[in-house]
């Protein structure tokens, strides 16, 4: 309490006949002095006046003591005259003591200034009351005036609320919102707008609008319509995101103005991308519909037809036109009837036919092989409402169908003909070579001696194109052969049996270059044993013949790929240009001369055609003077 009444006492305190004065003033001049002095008529009072005025009215002396108060006032604060009249200003308003009403009111009588100030009123009887006062000298004291703002600050309060709740309806709106300046600076983007675009705040607003349109002349041609105050309604525009995609929106614009001064734009932006993406969907199906050469057609549960395209048009001949609306039975001839209510039952229990086959009338009578499948139409709530028919004409494709199946027929049976014949060639022309074979050395051993060497080097030449005639007839068998195996064998091949066979068989090769065979642990796979043996007799067989100066080295290897074996047999021997790796397995097909390397050239063409009917791949990966390595595909065996 001293702590109080030394603040209200203030430390410049004026004289107690100062304050005397200041109260009798303050007694006669308002209730019983008249204004015929100041030029007012001599029947108004200062009290009246006072009292009229819409402010109530405090006056405290120099010691804070008042002396005065109006109705208004007592109103205001809910105290009585006798309650503030003759007491101490901080005595009457306890609550005031250390805030900001204090510091103002003892800076006004301190510093003889005037001050206003808003508060909230905590006293007894007003709590939660606002009053605006304002304070000013009067005499040794001041004079305070004071005005009940509780309405005003509720209706402030109110409105702040709502623009709060604007403001947050705004940010959080599900649609994207923009203000842009005349120049097309953007001031204000919502969360929505950013979160569409992915930009933030800082690298949105306070760029120009024109920097987010894909299309230049779109957003000239909108901001120069806004200048003129045309109102936009869904323009649509492509914006372009932070991730460098293009979004479709439609905005609607207007613009804002104070007296009659440009202020803003107000954008509101919808993400259409989907939409768009849909839209263009159903244009290029629609176009695909059209365009299909099938009979795309829909029809009700009914079996009334509701869409036909130009595919139908061309299939039975009807138009749209005169068509659509009538039941699909139009198009069934008389003894597949029935075929239809069954198809619109199983669609009606939500069931899809596929690839039906059947017959059904065109406009002009004729009867077409149709293939179907219907499927069922469904609402956006999953309701079956319908079906889509895609009906094909299969007509020549059946005639197609058969007359391959009798040239086939005719083809597999001149193709066992064929083979017959070379199989009975290749027999039939041993005998006359063995008697070509056989009379040439009767002859050369009975005038051998008496003949010249020109008749010996003839001799020699009958006898060597005899033998490469029964190798070349040898091979061709072979080569005949391995094309009646195609069929599944029976169980499956060994591939290390199979390598030792043809390395057996080549002994005398191996022996002669001095050539070294090795292997890897190898697989059992799905083809003929024999088959297979003559794959690598035929492979080891050529990396011995086409060797280089050091002796032929071969090794052969397995390894599983893609569910398949893979074989691989590497030489060091002379190499092939990579230019003639296809070449190579040609019937007849050679790189060099017989002279140089003696064959038929049909051994390659043997292993492509075993292991292409076991379902397998061969190729070579080779350069000149750097060996090659031969690859093969095969199945794995049964039990692999």
């Amino acid at each position: 309490m001293e702590k109080r009444r030394k603040r209200q006492t203030g430390p410049a305190q004026p004289s107690s006949r100062d304050a005397d004065n200041l109260a009798a003033d303050a007694r006669t001049s308002p209730d019983s002095r008249s204004a015929s002095a100041n030029g007012l008529p001599s029947d108004i009072t200062a009290a009246e006046i006072v009292s009229s005025l819409p402010d109530g009215l405090i006056v405290v002396d120099a010691r804070w003591r008042i002396v005065y108060a109006s109705a208004e006032a007592t109103r205001i604060y809910r105290k009585s005259p006798g309650h503030l009249v003759g007491r101490g200003h901080w005595e009457a308003w306890p609550e005031s003591i250390g805030t900001g009403v204090e510091r103002e009111l003892r800076r006004a009588m301190q510093d003889r200034v005037i001050v206003c100030i808003e508060h909230r009123c905590d006293a007894e009887g007003a709590r939660g009351m606002w009053a605006e006062i304002r304070a000013f000298p009067c005499g040794p004291g001041i004079a305070i005036c004071c005005r009940d703002i509780s309405s005003r600050r509720r209706v402030e309060t109110e409105l702040r609320q709502r623009e709060k709740e604007l403001a947050d309806f705004v940010e959080n709106a599900a649609i994207g919102l923009h203000w842009v300046a005349e120049d097309g600076t953007i001031l204000r983007a919502n969360d929505a707008e950013l979160n569409m675009l992915g930009y933030t705040r800082d690298e949105y607003i306070g760029h120009n609008v024109r920097e987010f349109h894909a299309d230049a002349a779109v957003i000239t041609d909108i901001l120069e319509r806004l200048k003129r105050r045309e109102e936009i309604t869904r323009c649509e525009a492509r914006l372009r995101a932070r991730d460098g995609s293009i979004r479709y929106v439609a905005m609607t614009f207007n613009v804002y103005s104070e007296n009659g001064q440009f202020i803003h734009t107000r954008c509101f932006t919808r993400d259409i991308t989907e939409q768009k993406r849909a839209t263009e969907l159903q244009e290029r199906l629609a176009a695909i519909v059209e365009s299909s050469d099938d009979a795309i057609i829909s029809k009700d549960l009914n079996g009334i037809i509701r869409s036909w395209n130009s595919g139908a048009e061309r299939i039975f001949g009807y138009t749209a036109e005169e068509i659509i609306g009538k039941p699909v039975a139009t198009l069934a001839v008389p003894e597949r009837m029935d075929e239809m209510p069954n198809i619109l039952d199983r669609i009606r229990r939500g069931e899809r036919v596929d690839h039906y086959e059947t017959r059904r009338r065109t406009k002009d009578g004729r009867v077409l092989a149709i293939s179907l499948t219907v499927s069922p139409i469904r609402d956006a709530s999953g309701e079956i409402i319908g079906a889509s028919k895609i009906a094909r004409d299969i007509t020549e494709r059946g005639r197609t169908v058969q007359a391959l199946r009798e040239s086939n027929a005719a083809l597999t049976r001149a193709n066992a003909d064929l083979e017959q014949f070379a199989y009975s060639a290749s027999h039939d022309l041993q005998e006359p070579l063995r008697m070509i074979a056989a009379y040439t050395a009767m002859l050369k051993r009975k005038f051998g001696g008496s003949l010249d060497d020109t008749s010996d080097e003839y001799f020699r030449y009958i006898v060597e194109g005899v033998q490469r005639m029964q190798q070349l007839i040898h091979d061709l068998l072979a080569y005949t052969q391995a094309s009646t195996f195609f069929e599944q064998p029976e169980s499956d091949a060994d591939a290390n049996e199979a390598l030792r066979h043809a390395i057996s068989n080549l002994q005398q090769s191996i022996a002669g270059s001095g050539a070294s065979i090795t292997h890897t642990r190898l697989p059992t796979v799905r083809m003929h044993q024999f088959q297979l043996q003559q794959v690598f007799q035929n492979l080891i067989s050529n990396a011995i013949k086409y060797r280089g100066e050091e002796a032929p080295q071969v090794h052969v290897g397995a390894e599983r790929k893609d569910g398949r074996w893979l074989f691989s047999v590497r030489d060091n021997g002379i190499g092939i240009d990579p230019k003639y790796k296809e070449r190579i397995f040609g019937m007849f097909k050679r790189l060099h001369s017989i002279a140089e390397y003696p064959g038929t050239g049909i051994g390659l063409a043997i292993c492509q055609r075993i292991i292409n009917g076991a379902g397998g791949h061969i190729w070579v990966e080779s350069e000149l003077g750097r060996g090659s390595i031969f690859f093969f595909t095969a199945p794995p065996g049964r039990n692999d």
